[in-house]
């Protein structure tokens, strides 16, 4: 768990820098290289490293194989190298030497951690860097970053770009996978791109009017696999001409048309996107992209091991949750326990440890579905009985044409609907899941996975702050009381109940009534106008 004062700096994630030995003289940038490495083979020992990953933590007859003749099962598999130079991806004890000396591991082992931990510090900087150009949304954007730090498990966090938007070009999804973290339905309608080019290039436009150059970040599909769109490339380019980027691709269907999976790849490539994903669902699925694509050609390519034999535990999130609550309540049945759902219901808030709470949403901003014309600004957070696909939903509208889209887009950004500053009548309380603890005199806003200090010395107001953090207490009386029992500044107080706010520590989820009143009706767009 992290710690640091005060502040409304970037995520705690920072950039990941490379280790001693990654920048030792036979390692070098890769994902991020502006010419090739000073090795012509420096590219293909990499990828070699990564298929070797992708089929120990895929497929558990190699694993086994590898345990009776690593370099037989190595040969097999077509993989270049030893069975010494991947030693410590396979071998406990090998790899316990690594980590306590990495300079002594083998070079293709270096080179392939390098390269992750460029693509790691490359998802930093997307979701560091990236400047909304609204100032509302930006600021609101930081704040779920930040927030996301302290809910979430480090390793869920530092995952999220937090695009600030995405696109369905479908309704629903074909593939239905029952570990779905976002519980997508059935496909039911497909948004063809002839019979919608203008209205989709108009929603690029309006789309950019309001984010700016961060729509780079955007991609288009959500609880939809692209493949089920049969244009789906005709709309990426269209994205790359508008929004600035060819938006990254993440399909459960490669292997079923192989075909069109490497000429995705070629075009993505081609406009400069830098990493794609194929979901793998079955050996078998794994089994045909390996043989279809060499390892050179997919190092640019994650690959999602879904399937059974795979190593690695499910998000709990959307579908796997609600088969593990399933699962517990039976559990409890058995033992003839009673499970409290009421009051599970009446909190809004899972039963499941926090640990264990997690998400693989992505989007900290506008999620729209062609087909139905809806949008809704949404953010991520660990899943929970109110949100149990990971994701929340701040704002929600349909729209009917371009103009009536930025209506519904200018009034999901003002200052109302993002809380971008607290006022003297704004409510305040801490997240439920952090508390206000004192150590010494310190001021400890503790969560799941983050804690902010308020040290006495910059905070002399700080131990009586605590308990009107937890309570329902507007700014202005927080400030008033501060200001009474200890002499704290009025300016003071709303500084620092602001930084609050901007750190993601102060209660800022929809409330129930919002909840149930998200549609932004006409009547309110037309008064908007």
């Amino acid at each position: 768990m992290s710690r640091s004062e005060l502040s409304t700096a970037p995520s705690p994630s920072g950039d990941i820098r490379l280790s001693t030995s990654e920048t030792a003289q036979d390692v070098h940038p890769l994902f991020h290289r502006e010419s090739a490495p000073p090795d012509p083979d420096y590219a293909r020992e990499v990828a070699h490293a990564k298929r070797f990953c992708e089929r120990h933590h895929g497929d558990a007859a190699f694993r086994a194989a590898v345990r009776r003749d690593a370099q037989a099962a190595i040969d097999a598999a077509g993989i270049a190298g030893t069975a010494d130079d991947y030693r410590p991806l396979f071998d406990p004890v090998a790899w316990r030497r690594h980590l306590a000396n990495p300079g002594a591991s083998p070079r293709a082992v270096r080179r392939l951690l390098a390269f992750n931990a460029e693509k790691a510090t490359w998802r930093s900087r997307l979701r560091n860097e990236l400047r909304v150009d609204h100032p509302g949304l930006h600021a609101w954007r930081r704040r779920q970053i930040l927030r996301c730090f302290g809910q979430l498990p480090t390793e869920n966090a530092e995952y999220i770009v937090h695009a600030p938007v995405s696109f369905e070009l479908c309704r629903g999804c074909s593939v239905g996978c029952w570990f779905c973290g976002i519980s997508a339905g059935r496909l039911s309608a497909v948004w063809r791109y002839e019979a919608h080019r203008e209205a989709w290039r108009n929603v690029l436009e309006v789309v950019r009017e309001v984010v700016g150059d961060a729509g780079r970040l955007g991609f288009c599909y959500w609880g939809t696999d692209p493949f089920d769109n049969p244009d789906y490339e005709q709309f990426c380019r269209d994205h790359h001409e508008i929004l600035g980027a060819f938006p990254h691709t993440t399909t459960a269907m490669a292997d079923r048309d192989l075909t069109r999976a490497r000429q995705l790849l070629e075009l993505s490539q081609a406009h400069g996107c830098k990493l794609n994903r194929f979901s793998v669902l079955s050996l078998g699925a794994l089994n045909r992209i390996h043989a279809a694509f060499t390892a050179e050609e997919m190092l640019y390519v994650d690959l999602a091991l879904q399937h059974a034999q795979s190593q690695g535990a499910k998000t709990r999130a959307g579908k796997v949750l609600a088969r593990a609550r399933r699962a517990e309540e039976i559990l409890a049945e058995d033992a003839g326990e009673t499970v409290e759902v009421s009051t599970r219901e009446r909190s809004g808030r899972s039963t499941l440890p926090t640990s264990q709470a997690s998400t693989i949403a992505c989007v900290s901003g506008f999620q729209l579905n062609l087909v139905d014309r809806r949008v809704r600004l949404i953010s991520p957070c660990p899943a929970s009985e109110r949100w149990p696909d990971g994701y929340r939903v701040h704002a929600e509208a349909h729209y009917e044409s371009p103009d009536d889209l930025r209506q519904v887009l200018k009034q999901m950004t003002s200052p109302e609907t993002l809380q971008t500053f607290l006022s003297a009548r704004s409510t305040v309380k801490l997240r439920e899941d952090v508390k206000a603890i004192m150590q010494g005199d310190d001021l400890l806003l503790q969560g799941p996975f983050r804690t902010i200090a308020l040290p006495v010395s910059r905070h002399p107001y700080a131990s009586a702050l605590a308990p009107l953090l937890t309570q329902d207490a507007t700014v202005e009386a927080v400030a008033l009381t501060l200001e009474r029992e200890v002499g704290a500044s009025l300016d003071r107080v709303f500084e620092v109940l602001n930084s609050l706010h901007a750190l993601g520590l102060l209660d800022d989820e929809p409330s129930d009534a919002c909840e149930t009143n998200t549609t932004i009706s006409s009547a309110t767009r037309e008064a908007a106008i």
